[in-house]
């Protein structure tokens, strides 16, 4: 319900998509407010969602979409890629520090639904661009592990211990 996630920039993004792909699928998840524009789209909202049952949705999209003006580390986008699934997210908080834009995500300016519309709709155009992105974000994002980044803290910590 937070008007920061961006959700009204998503369901207009969607709105466009939905025009050129009307038979595309559209799935939620998460606490949401219902609209009128959501109510138009057919959207079908899992609301709260966890564990393997989140795992599931993001394995069963070929797009996850992160609309979010503002954040800090944004896990979303993170364990969609982790699950082998394209993404087109808003370029803000972390989302700098794990993402490629069109290499390993597509990446587009926050508050801009015309700019989330297009990337969205360039990767089902193109099937090989959305696999090859989706591939390239599940191989990238291995490389944020816990024992990596304890490993970083660490090497951090000596340094400044060292003066």
């Amino acid at each position: 319900n937070q008007k920061w996630k961006g959700n009204i920039d998503g369901l207009k993004a969607l709105s466009i998509v939905k025009k050129e792909f009307p038979d595309i699928e559209i799935i939620t998840f998460g606490l949401s407010e219902t609209s009128s524009m959501a109510d138009s789209l057919h959207i079908n909202n899992y609301g709260a969602v966890y564990g393997d049952s989140l795992k599931k949705l993001y394995c069963l999209a070929d797009i996850f979409v992160y609309p979010s003006w503002i954040e800090g580390w944004g896990l979303p986008p993170m364990e969609a890629m982790a699950c082998g699934t394209a993404c087109v997210t808003a370029n803000v908080g972390g989302v700098q520090d794990y993402t490629i834009h069109d290499e390993t995500a597509l990446v587009v300016p926050p508050r801009d639904p015309d700019k989330i519309a297009e990337a969205i709709i360039a990767l089902l155009r193109d099937d090989s661009k959305r696999n090859k992105i989706a591939k390239a974000g599940y191989e990238y994002i291995q490389k944020f592990t816990w024992d990596r980044t304890v490993d970083q803290l660490e090497e951090i910590l000596e340094e400044i211990c060292r003066g």
